[in-house]
């Protein structure tokens, strides 16, 4: 049996990279395609009034804060869902939780996976909640869908961290989620 952890320091060391990797990825293209527009929508904005750029922002980061919310939820959702179609028990082997301090979500699969339901159930949340919001607001030219996108790509850091420090899963490889934090133990990796 091996173990694979990521520390508090590894976490937030990948988290700041993975960041600005997602960064640059989203925003460079953005601004190539839609910069001028993005560029006369701020210009509006800011000839408006001050009660009502206020007004506008407040509505604004509000609504943007409860997608986030909501997406977090969804985040863990999508983990449980995913990982549930590779268990014998389906979603019975799944529980939910929140660690009140510091506010973590996590979704906890109870019983060994295989690699394919391993990354499936992993990068999930990632690709459906990141990486496809952005991609819609590239080709919409929708800076909040890209923001969206970042918000939920960067969120996901642990889950890419964890997918990155297990290369070299084999076809036997037996997954299981390690429940006293973030990691795995990856059991039967021979075959025999």
């Amino acid at each position: 049996m091996r173990q694979i952890t990521a520390t508090t320091a590894e976490l937030q060391k990948f988290s700041f990279r993975i960041s600005l990797f997602f960064l640059f990825i989203y925003l460079t293209p953005f601004f190539y395609f839609w910069g001028e527009s993005f560029i006369l929508e701020c210009k509006v904005f800011l000839s408006l009034k001050r009660i009502e750029i206020f007004w506008h922002s407040s509505v604004n980061y509000i609504i943007f804060f409860l997608f986030v919310i909501v997406g977090i939820a969804i985040h863990e959702l999508i983990h449980g869902v995913c990982f549930s179609l590779f268990c014998s028990k389906g979603l019975k082997s799944i529980s939910f939780g929140v660690i009140k301090f510091p506010l973590v979500f996590y979704t906890h699969c109870k019983e060994p996976i295989n690699r394919i339901g391993f990354w499936i159930g992993t990068l999930a949340p990632a690709f459906l909640l990141g990486l496809v919001p952005a991609a819609i607001g590239l080709y919409k030219g929708s800076f909040a869908l890209v923001a969206y996108g970042f918000v939920f790509s960067a969120l996901a850091a642990a889950d890419l961290l964890i997918v990155y420090k297990a290369k070299g899963l084999t076809k036997w490889s037996r997954i299981i989620d390690n429940s006293e934090g973030i990691g795995i133990f990856i059991i039967d990796e021979t075959g025999r």
